[in-house]
């Protein structure tokens, strides 16, 4: 009995101290998601509430994305306390060992873990996607679209006369890498492909090099090597950068 009342303490100080780290990590999201959000908002009307409202909504995903780091900060808050008042002197008094310390915060890691992934998981991907489409109803046009993932980047955007869809591995400061360009016309029919090694894209139009081009129109297709092509687009570093900068 004397050592479940024992672990049952060490367990409700870790939790204690886990919850105070998630409040703070949440209040440092909040303040600085806001900063990105405002930033985001600037050029339309729609006051502090919008911005306040969509920080709240991704901090569950800050924090799971920072969970691990969140549990070691967990683990030391606890140590610390337990130190400062003395009490792991008088924990060891009644048998605990360091040991004991660890299985009991390890296990209470896992069950932290396990509740995390499915219980609050699939919630947050659900409020992500919300998020997503809420800021993107501030976009240009409902028609352009982009997205920054594990996979690269990815770009629809649609003009007066076509359809793009772009592809790129990944952004390095200015430029675009290794990307791939299909243009299309309203009738979704393929017109145009361009490969590039690289784009800038730090102003419109973009400046692509070192590639090819093949234009799907002509009867006779073939495939037109460059250093350098100009190619129009609605997007640029700068707006690329601030769509999922939080993410």
């Amino acid at each position: 009995m004397d050592n479940f009342v024992l672990n049952k303490y060490l367990v409700s100080e870790f939790f204690k101290g886990f919850l105070n780290v998630i409040l703070i990590f949440c209040c440092l999201g909040l303040i600085l998601n806001l900063f990105e959000e405002i930033n985001y908002f600037k050029n339309y009307d729609v006051g502090i509430g919008l911005p306040i409202v969509l920080s709240l909504m991704i901090i569950p995903s800050i924090v799971i994305n920072m969970l691990p780091f969140i549990l070691f900060l967990s683990s030391m808050w606890t140590f610390i306390k337990l130190k400062n008042n003395t009490d792991i002197l008088s924990l060891k008094t009644f048998g605990l060992s360091n040991v004991n310390f660890l299985i009991l915060f390890c296990f209470s890691a896992v069950f932290i873990g396990i509740v995390t992934l499915f219980a609050f998981t699939p919630m947050t991907s659900i409020i992500v996607k919300y998020y997503e489409d809420v800021k993107g109803k501030y976009d240009i046009d409902k028609s352009h679209l982009a997205s920054i993932n594990a996979n690269g980047i990815w770009i629809r955007e649609k003009n007066e006369d076509s359809i793009n869809i772009i592809k790129s591995e990944k952004l390095e400061g200015d430029l675009l890498i290794n990307l791939s360009i299909y243009q299309f016309d309203r009738k979704n029919s393929l017109i145009t492909r361009v490969e590039g090694k690289r784009a800038d894209i730090s102003e419109n139009p973009w400046i692509i090099q070192e590639g090819f081009e093949i234009d799907y129109v002509n009867e006779n297709t073939k495939k037109k090597e460059f250093l350098t092509l100009e190619f129009p687009s609605t997007f640029n570093k700068d707006k690329l950068s601030s769509i999922y900068s939080n993410l």
